[in-house]
């Protein structure tokens, strides 16, 4: 159910998302960086190019997913799905995916689903590359979305700004 509380909790992360993160231009002579997690109920990723934003992804899992065997299957789930979202960007281009399940990097797959995955992700040639859970910052919080409170969602905010590093000079000064 979509209550008032929602509505106003979506306007609000809206507003302060535009005005803390400065998306940067896609350069296609430039790789692309792609952090991605998946939590129990939620995908999330940012696509970044020299340490600054490109774009954002996350999205809820459904009641199908939710119940997939491992939460190497929900990693391997977010980063088809980024890919798919963004492949009007990232079709021909150099992509560096870094998840934090290291069974991810060594490519052995072994579901009828995964395999499936695995032809969507030699379409874009990904190097798939382990980082640590605690240095995948802007992943992990859009991947727990937890919108209950406009603090949570400021704090959430607040940690992708940091680990962009932006200062008030790169923030727009209007909404």
């Amino acid at each position: 159910d979509w209550t008032p509380e929602c509505q106003k909790a979506f306007d609000e992360i809206k507003k302060v998302v535009s005005r803390e993160t400065l998306l940067s231009y896609p350069d296609f002579n430039k790789p692309f960086e792609i952090h991605t997690d998946a939590s129990k109920l939620q995908l999330g990723a940012v696509i970044s190019q020299e340490g600054k934003p490109v774009a954002f992804y996350s999205r809820k899992l459904n009641p199908a997913q939710v119940t997939y065997t491992t939460t190497a299957e929900r990693a391997l789930l977010s980063i088809v799905e980024t890919l798919k979202a963004f492949r009007n960007i990232l079709l021909g281009q150099q992509i560096m995916v870094y998840t934090d399940h290291k069974n991810l990097t060594y490519k052995q797959f072994n579901t009828e689903r995964v395999m499936r995955w695995r032809l969507i992700l030699e379409e874009y040639g990904p190097e798939l590359v382990y980082i640590q859970g605690n240095k995948n910052v802007v992943a992990d919080a859009l991947s727990r979305l937890d919108l209950d409170t406009t603090d949570q969602v400021k704090a959430t905010v607040d940690s992708m700004a940091e680990h962009f590093a932006l200062s008030d000079r790169d923030l727009p000064k209007e909404i």
